[in-house]
């Protein structure tokens, strides 16, 4: 069975929050394309973007204050909604969707993440600062199958708490172990 593509659309501001959000992703099992992590050097990026968004069964639109402003973000979603490929907003913070979005079905994170408008307060760079101490049950899969039309089972439990403090290296142990428990194929 072929797996479908998630395309993740984000601000540079919002990337270390983002980057750990597709990383849980990938751990349910989805293919996420997020640039930094697919795009090598010496490849042409404006085509490997136009690429993948084109691909994608899904657009990612990680929106905040910071996407709201960004121009790049804007165009990524316009092209979006032109080639008709779906977009699941997720909301990172309380800034409204604009119309053209507003009738997208949306994934509401505004209570479980933290971003940071710039240039006030920037979004810590250090690995594990904005997802601290993460409690995953069926929340990622719950994300994944609503998205790709899969199923959840009724036994998982969909919360997910996340605080803004970084993680202990013992807490990131036995968070990778529970991960790989979890999600072992």
């Amino acid at each position: 069975m072929k797996r479908r593509l998630l395309f993740a659309s984000y601000s540079r501001h919002d990337r270390e929050i983002v980057r750990q959000m597709c990383a849980l992703l990938r751990i349910s099992g989805a293919e996420v394309f997020r640039d930094e992590d697919a795009i090598k050097p010496g490849k042409k990026w404006r085509a490997v973007l136009a690429d993948n968004l084109l691909r994608a069964d899904c657009v990612l639109l990680f929106w905040s204050a910071n996407s709201a402003a960004s121009e790049p973000v804007r165009e990524e979603y316009e092209e979006a909604i032109a080639k008709k490929v779906d977009i699941a907003p997720v909301l990172l913070d309380g800034t409204p969707l604009p119309s053209s979005l507003a009738e997208y079905q949306w994934l509401d994170f505004r209570g479980v993440v933290s971003v940071s408008p710039v240039p006030e307060r920037p979004m810590p760079s250090t690995p594990g600062a904005v997802i601290g101490a993460a409690v995953i049950g069926g929340l990622i899969g719950s994300v994944v199958g609503a998205i790709l039309g899969g199923k959840v089972s009724p036994n998982e439990d969909p919360t997910v708490l996340l605080s803004p403090r970084e993680l202990s290296q013992t807490e990131r142990a036995t968070l990778e172990t529970q991960f790989e428990r979890r999600f072992a194929r």
